[in-house]
């Protein structure tokens, strides 16, 4: 199911934007703007990633009596892979890479988030990404799935491709799996 999901995700917006004549302008284009690309990814999860691990820690405690156990990394590499590959790319391709590059193009970009353009795609793809997750299940805890989807699209417009993005989306859902085998 999520090989076909993944394949719609990509193939679906191709089409479209082969039929209407359009580019497909949200990869890199160079190896230095895939560097810096690297580079956004690199920094933004080194800034984030300890406080979303400070703030599991309590809030795992508090409302789960959970605590960290650690050592546990069975199936981590697979779940990256599978993460990257089959979720990461595909979600990434069609949210941001063709969503809110369309959003973009209706409505421009008249604000900035930490010195980068964005508009009201971002917002729009955001609630519509953290939306798309409770159609097939749903979780009390999709709302927050918004989050992230910021962060994501706000590496789309920092970079003006879709890789770091990918990489950091592929990151949070392998956090995800790490925290469930390693919180009792």
């Amino acid at each position: 199911m999520m090989l076909f999901t993944g394949v719609l995700l990509i193939y679906v917006p191709i089409l479209v934007l082969w039929l209407r004549k359009e580019r497909m302008d949200f990869f890199e284009t160079s190896w230095g703007q895939l560097a810096r690309s690297l580079g956004s990814f690199l920094l933004l999860a080194a800034i984030l990633f300890p406080v979303v691990e400070m703030g599991n820690r309590w809030f795992q405690a508090t409302f789960f009596h959970r605590h960290y156990v650690g050592g546990h990394y069975e199936g981590l590499a697979k779940a990256a892979l599978f993460q990257f590959l089959l979720v990461g790319i595909p979600e990434e391709f069609f949210y941001r890479g063709y969503m809110q590059t369309q959003f973009g193009r209706l409505w421009g970009k008249p604000f900035r988030l930490f010195g980068t353009p964005v508009g009201w795609s971002l917002l729009l793809t955001s609630f519509l990404f953290a939306l798309s997750h409770s159609m097939i299940v749903l979780r009390w805890w999709h709302f927050s799935i918004f989050f992230p989807s910021l962060a994501f699209g706000w590496l789309r417009e920092k970079t003006d491709a879709i890789t770091a993005g990918a990489l950091f989306h592929a990151l949070c859902n392998v956090y995800s799996f790490w925290v469930a085998l390693n919180y009792r």
